[in-house]
């Protein structure tokens, strides 16, 4: 009897611990590719090439704020990104919608073999493309 009911009691957690997550949905493949083509591919490509003015197009709110006086008015900048992300490759590795914006997990992976993983907030306003908001820090966000 006391099997079962930690049997129980187990199932209970699991099915539980599912529930939980039953609003995150992977975006589906229209979704993806619009948030990929719009925004990351020209976002990553000025982040290597050190272009301020495109990496402002794609971003806003606390991200904006947050990097405005690097961006703004940080001359040595550019130069930092150019050198920072030379040689290194970006991919999203998962990419759910959470209400009406987008969290993705981005991998960046280095030339000398280290990797990255930073997921970020997508929102998008009206024909805008989607932008990055924020950083999503892992306790304002549990991942399975």
């Amino acid at each position: 009897m006391r099997k079962l009911f930690f049997l129980l009691l187990l199932l209970l957690f699991v099915s539980g611990h599912e529930i939980l997550y039953a609003q995150e949905l992977c975006v589906g493949e229209a979704l993806y590719c619009d948030m990929r083509s719009g925004t990351f591919s020209p976002l990553f490509r000025a982040l290597r090439n050190g272009n301020v003015e495109v990496i402002k197009r794609y971003i806003s709110g606390d991200m904006y704020r947050q990097t405005r006086v690097l961006l703004e008015e940080n001359k040595a900048y550019p130069q930092f990104l150019r050198n920072f992300y030379k040689g290194a490759n970006f991919s999203v590795e998962r990419a759910i919608t959470a209400e009406d914006d987008i969290i993705a997990d981005v991998v960046i992976e280095f030339p000398h073999g280290s990797k990255s993983l930073t997921r970020l907030r997508l929102s998008k306003a009206n024909d805008q493309p989607w932008k990055v908001v924020s950083e999503v820090k892992s306790k304002h966000y549990k991942s399975k």
